[in-house]
């Protein structure tokens, strides 16, 4: 169980950096508002306020390729802030049916901008719970404070896509991964729609990610290669 607890939490590190590398594209010296970021980790917005982020636990060195993930990386740091989670229920034209999703917001999220969004896919007999439980919340609003990234909405869903209503259990490997490649439609067509239009979202590939563990990885590479129009 620990050895499946710690290869979780690194993918979870590598979904997350990997998306915000990619996704966040002023990074650097600017946060997701446009503000100024100094040497001191804090910023100036447009009204000359200066907001000064917690000191955080640990440090990145790009050019070290053999390190383990950082310490209490998706654990809330004394003196930060984080945003709010909200369970949202979305209709399924697969399978006919409602089902549920978390949508991570960030902290001082604001209808008035608009955010990247990033969807989180879990690996095998997971449930769109499993990023909360891994602390997906904590870990993109640290990314935030630490490398002076660009806040985002994150989704987690429930891969698992069955018409019939079964189990995972119900099914040897091959059929397990044809119900999570059965997601599809209803990521494109019902998802991503539904988060678009109940959230401040900004709209195209460049801002879209998606990222995964385990089998969730596999099912992120496969949405990711199938829809190039809508994942960046």
């Amino acid at each position: 169980m620990r050895r499946n607890n710690i290869r979780k939490t690194e993918a979870l590190i590598m979904a997350f950096a990997l998306s915000a590398s990619l996704l966040l594209t002023s990074c650097g010296n600017q946060n997701t508002n446009g503000d100024s970021v100094n040497e001191n980790n804090s910023t100036t917005d447009e009204a000359g306020i200066n907001h000064d982020y917690p000191v955080m636990l640990f440090s990145y060195d790009k050019n070290d390729t053999n390190y383990e993930e950082p310490e209490a990386f998706n654990s809330e740091h004394l003196g930060g802030n984080y945003g709010e989670i909200e369970k949202i229920e979305y209709y399924s034209p697969t399978t006919n049916a409602t089902r549920n999703a978390n949508v991570y917001l960030p902290y001082g999220y604001d209808k008035s901008k608009s955010y990247p969004v990033v969807y989180l896919l879990h690996g095998m007999s997971g449930t769109y719970e499993d990023y909360r439980v891994l602390g997906a919340r904590p870990t993109a609003q640290n990314i935030v404070y630490e490398y002076n990234r660009n806040d985002m909405i994150l989704v987690s869903f429930t891969v698992f896509t069955d018409v019939d209503g079964k189990q995972e259990s119900d099914y040897g490997f091959s059929d397990l991964t044809a119900r999570y490649d059965a997601c599809e439609n209803d990521v494109i067509n019902a998802l991503i729609p539904y988060i678009n239009s109940h959230y401040s979202t900004k709209i195209g590939r460049e801002y879209t990610g998606i990222a995964g563990y385990s089998l969730g990885g596999r099912e992120a590479l496969y949405l990711c290669f199938a829809h190039p129009d809508i994942f960046g």
